[in-house]
């Protein structure tokens, strides 16, 4: 009888654990899957100041900024120079320059591991139809023989299957905002007019979803916007989603996991710090984390070790920064509940 009273009691310890194992399985990923259990830091600053870089991940794993104002937005101070961080050393270091100074292009990176950098204005205020790549292994720039059929500054850029580019509005001339989008195809090395957006737009921020559709969110045209349109490659055609919460143009955009968020950017009365979380799936929007200073003209990216940067732009005092923001998790505090003779794992969040 004993025997079997404590073969019982091992079966209860055990079912227990398996449990106690499962829910702490189940609250891990509830808790990820939230998306609010992160804050912005601060990281390693840039070595030179960038408003409206363009920023890329390669594929060698390291994050590259190219190009941008080293003044402030709205001089005639673009620059040429490149630099990429090591998440590994937290080390940023300059590669070769791009052959133009470009500031507002935009910048992608296809699967051969090229990393375009499209559009943007130069020194002498000329927006460019232009496009170049950069080769890491032999850390060189390669400008396209292919231009745009509108030159283009403040766009977006998007590369999806099959290592299409799609330039996707901005503007050729100050004000007028550009509704239409133009597609690089690799094998006939041209640009070609595809459909055109619902709203003009530009600096609009740009993200891919996980079924390869494209996404425009907010902008300027005549003022900031709220409104964001989906595109599906395969049918060529745009769809307006779920606005933002709050009118935001050069925004920080990019996607973390299954949702894209949306970062800082011009708010029509100054900079703002405030981030929101979009989830395709429901197609809604809820509050993100909050940047810990107003900010805007800065890229977006996410590293290979699936954390966040906020790189470069500028402040309220409209002067280019070299700054880095970084998306991390918070820490957590777990403690054990009694619940039923069983311990539970309660997680606090820190307020």
């Amino acid at each position: 009888m004993c025997a079997e009273r404590a073969r019982r009691s091992n079966l209860t310890a055990i079912g227990s654990i398996l449990c106690f194992l499962f829910i702490l399985e189940v609250i891990a990923q509830s808790a990820f899957a939230e998306g609010d259990n992160l804050v912005w830091t601060t990281g390693v600053h840039m070595q030179s100041a960038r408003t409206g870089p363009g920023v890329a991940l390669g594929h060698d794993g390291l994050i590259y900024a190219m190009g941008g104002v080293d003044y402030g937005y709205g001089t005639s101070h673009a620059t040429n120079t490149v630099e990429r961080f090591n998440e590994t050393t937290q080390v940023w270091t300059y590669v070769s320059s791009m052959t133009s100074k470009r500031h507002v292009g935009a910048a992608a990176t296809d699967s051969l591991g090229h990393i375009w950098m499209v559009g943007g204005i130069t020194d002498a205020s000329v927006t460019l139809n232009s496009a170049e790549w950069y080769d890491p292994a032999s850390n060189t720039w390669t400008l396209s023989t292919a231009q745009l059929n509108t030159g283009r500054a403040g766009l977006g850029l998007a590369i999806t299957q099959g290592n299409l580019l799609y330039a996707i509005g901005g503007l050729n001339i100050y004000p007028t905002a550009l509704s239409s989008v133009e597609k690089y195809d690799p094998a006939s090395q041209t640009w070609a007019y595809v459909h055109n957006m619902g709203t003009a737009r530009f600096h609009p921020g740009i993200a891919l979803d996980s079924a390869g559709r494209i996404y425009a969110i907010g902008g300027e045209n005549n003022g900031c916007l709220s409104s964001v349109e989906r595109y599906y490659p395969a049918l060529d055609c745009w769809e307006y989603v779920a606005s933002l919460p709050m009118a935001m143009g050069n925004a920080g955009v990019f996607t973390l996991g299954e949702e894209i968020y949306a970062v800082g950017g011009w708010s029509g009365g100054g900079y703002t710090n405030q981030c929101y979380i979009y989830s395709p799936d429901t197609n809604t929007w809820r509050d993100g984390p909050d940047m810990y200073e107003a900010w805007g003209l800065a890229k977006a990216v996410v590293g290979e070790s699936g954390t966040a940067y906020l790189i470069g732009g500028e402040g309220p005092d409209i002067w280019a920064h070299d700054h880095v923001a970084v998306l991390t998790p918070e820490p957590a505090t777990l403690s054990l509940v009694a619940l039923g003779g069983l311990a539970l794992l309660r997680r606090s969040r820190r307020k």
